[in-house]
């Protein structure tokens, strides 16, 4: 018959009332992370500035397998037994340090006065859907997110509506489980973001029968479909 599987889960209590105090430098991964990202940025900068090319794809990465000196958390790609505070803090470095690198971009863009014709698409795979028992989280494929920046959107816009416990028994909260969009007569997709990309760039839509979520042929963007909400 099948080989049976069996997997033991060690659990360990961290003590540390700083969890700042339990990186190691010379054994974790969180501090290549961040300069690592830094040099992807700075990398997008200049070729960006420099005329080397209009069309950039840089990997920012993320933090793997980290070891905090003599404790290990178990912090892997998928997250599911790192534990919520040791998962918070590194997930919060990480996106600070995103956000920095973000903001110096964008000002250099901004002073090459070439903000209002660039757009930076910034996208994950799958969101996380959390469990009720404190086991950790399962891949959410149904909440995949995309945040795009460009000087020719006016302002903060949530595009693209979600449910409210999908699943409640299994999950609690809302985590971006994509719900219908009336307006598209379907739920968001990918070719919807895609195409809004493109049409912000003032390009041909590659994808057929997916309307982009914003109108990109004027001097300002204008949203093709209301503010997202919950839907119950």
């Amino acid at each position: 018959g099948p080989r049976s599987v069996h997997h033991q889960i060690v659990s360990r209590i961290v003590t540390a009332p700083d969890l700042r105090t339990l990186i190691d430098p010379r054994r974790s991964a969180l501090p290549s992370a961040i300069p690592s990202m830094a040099r992807a940025f700075a990398l997008v900068e200049f070729v960006l500035l420099n005329g080397f090319s209009d069309s950039v794809t840089a990997t920012i990465g993320g933090i793997t397998n980290v070891r905090e000196g003599a404790i290990s958390v178990d912090y892997s790609f998928d997250e599911h037994f790192t534990g919520v505070m040791p998962s918070t803090y590194y997930n919060t470095l990480l996106s600070v340090a995103q956000a920095s690198c973000l903001l110096e971009l964008i000002d250099r863009l901004k002073a090459a006065r070439i903000w209002t014709e660039t757009v930076i698409n910034i996208g994950s795979e799958f969101n996380r859907s959390p469990l009720p028992n404190g086991s950790g989280s399962d891949h959410g494929y149904q909440g995949a997110s995309a945040q795009i920046y460009s000087g020719c959107v006016p302002g903060p816009l949530v595009l693209g509506n979600i449910a409210a416990d999908p699943s409640p028994r299994q999950y609690k909260g809302t985590w971006g489980y994509g719900a219908e969009q009336p307006e598209l007569d379907s739920n968001l997709e990918l070719g919807h973001v895609i195409n809004t990309v493109a049409s912000l760039l003032r390009v041909p839509l590659p994808v057929a029968a997916r309307p982009p979520l914003m109108d990109g042929s004027g001097q300002m963007a204008v949203a093709t479909v209301p503010q997202g909400k919950i839907i119950a």
